[in-house]
């Protein structure tokens, strides 16, 4: 068994393969679900528009578009996050799982990667499909002309656009690529709470998960409140002189700190989740019921 030791990408692809095959249905049915989802919401979004203007009620529209793909990207990805050890929910399945001759770290990856990029990729599909099955839809429903063009496209440039390094009185704000940093590490941090919570409960994960993080939401934030009520009133006047007379230096700096801090927050909530990984037994667990 010496071989199954170290990390080897041949068994990782064997694992890889293995749970695409025996869940391709899954997978086909979350696709599924996805598209239908989004179609149903494209074409009732277009349909409400059938009598307005070109240019703007196309803008609005892709607007529109923009939040609820940010919004459903960001559902989806925490629900398949807190799905991490599906293989694992039951005694069978575990049996299973367990016995393939395959290293702890390989059927993690494996996991990990099908509830990242695995999980962008089934997104994609679905949100595709759902937009080209809009774009048939447009000469049925009479739209303008305007609503012919790939939505998903503008959609893409509309963020880019919108998301240049902000100037005031052409000086910079603050550092753009800090922001886009700080802004992913967030969301690199948010999904790895769900794997963490994944990783610990076994059983509807995602709303004991989300229960979690509403609490300490609200524990964290009391906890602030109090720290900056017994603050000295001289500190807190002299931080922000020092913030208004060097506005982006004091937003660069928060911006490096806090990428800092919940880019070790994510490898802490990473390095947990692979510790309960590896600790998985057959039996069932009996704290709190999970």
């Amino acid at each position: 068994m010496n071989h199954l030791i170290h990390f080897n990408f041949s068994r990782l692809v064997s694992v890889i393969k293995r749970d695409l095959v025996e869940n391709w249905k899954t997978n086909l049915y979350r696709i599924l679900t996805c598209y239908i989802i989004f179609s149903l919401i494209f074409i009732f979004m277009m349909y409400g528009m059938n009598h307005s203007s070109e240019g703007y009620f196309y803008e609005r529209f892709c607007g529109n578009v923009t939040g609820i793909v940010y919004i459903g990207l960001n559902i989806y990805m925490y629900y398949f996050a807190s799905l991490i050890l599906e293989p694992m929910r039951t005694k069978e399945k575990r049996i299973s799982y367990l016995m393939l001759p395959a290293t702890l770290g390989e059927k993690f990856v494996s996991r990990a990667l099908y509830v990242t990029i695995g999980t962008l990729i089934i997104f994609g599909c679905g949100l595709l499909l759902a937009e080209l099955t809009r774009l048939l839809f447009v000469p049925i429903l009479g739209v303008t002309e305007e609503f012919n063009r790939f939505c998903l496209t503008d959609v893409w440039h509309r963020i880019i656009s919108e998301n240049q390094e902000p100037t005031f009185y052409g000086e910079p704000v603050y550092s753009y690529t800090l922001m886009a940093m700080f802004i992913t590490v967030l969301l690199t941090w948010s999904h790895s709470l769900y794997i963490l919570g994944g990783s610990f409960f076994r059983k509807k994960a995602f709303i004991k998960t989300m229960g979690v993080c509403f609490l300490l939401m609200i524990l964290f934030g009391n906890f602030f409140v109090q720290i900056f009520e017994g603050t000295e009133p001289e500190f807190i006047e002299w931080l922000r002189d020092w913030a208004d007379g060097n506005q982006t230096q004091a937003v660069n700096t928060f911006l490096g700190i806090g990428f800092g801090l919940f880019f070790a927050l994510t490898i802490l909530n990473w390095a947990l989740s692979y510790k309960l990984f590896a600790t998985s037994q057959i039996t069932e667990r009996k704290l709190f019921r999970r």
